[in-house]
């Protein structure tokens, strides 16, 4: 089964990348972040929906002292799960859903959101590749440790997304075939 994480900033195509793979060579979509997602969205009473697209994820709530949901998530994942808990905790939830999706007979398995070394680490060792998508206008988000990005050694693919989105569905194409 073959293994992809994606590494990129924010508004880079990583999940447009992952969506052609799941949809034209039915991969399964996989996230580090989805249980960070669902936590922070059943505390806030946003919708899942909210923690990985638009501008309410970017919204300071008055009854948690302006702290935005991006924020809530930054410092459950990393200071709260990675540092207190364990470092490999979001790559150990994965890995059971990889186990998973083998059994099931997935084709593929795509983690969209590689953004720390631990995590590019992991999807090697698994015999996967990182890929890293490029696009231009996608400017650094925050200062957080999550959006500091994969050391370059640990990418195994660069996908300069500047052009239109049909180039990115080719990508996906040689992605799925390699």
């Amino acid at each position: 089964m073959k293994i992809i994480g994606i590494t990129g900033r924010a508004r880079s195509g990583k999940d447009t990348l992952a969506e052609f793979l799941v949809s034209d060579h039915g991969f399964v979509k996989l996230s580090f972040a989805a249980p960070i997602r669902a936590f922070v969205a059943d505390i806030t009473g946003l919708p899942v929906s909210a923690m990985e697209d638009g501008p309410l994820k970017e919204e300071p709530l008055d009854w948690l002292n302006g702290q935005t949901p991006r924020r809530l998530m930054q410092t459950v994942g990393t200071e709260w799960g990675r540092e207190m808990i364990d470092r490999d905790l979001w790559v150990k939830v994965v890995a059971q859903k990889i186990r998973q999706a083998r059994r099931d007979g997935a084709a593929g398995v795509v983690v969209s959101d590689v953004r720390f070394d631990n995590e590019a680490q992991f999807i090697r060792e698994w015999g996967g590749q990182v890929v890293q998508v490029l696009r231009d206008s996608a400017a650094p988000v925050s200062a957080h440790a999550s959006e500091a990005g994969v050391h370059g050694d640990l990418i195994d693919t660069v996908i300069d997304n500047n052009g239109p989105i049909h180039r990115l569905r080719m990508v996906a194409e040689s992605l799925a075939r390699l």
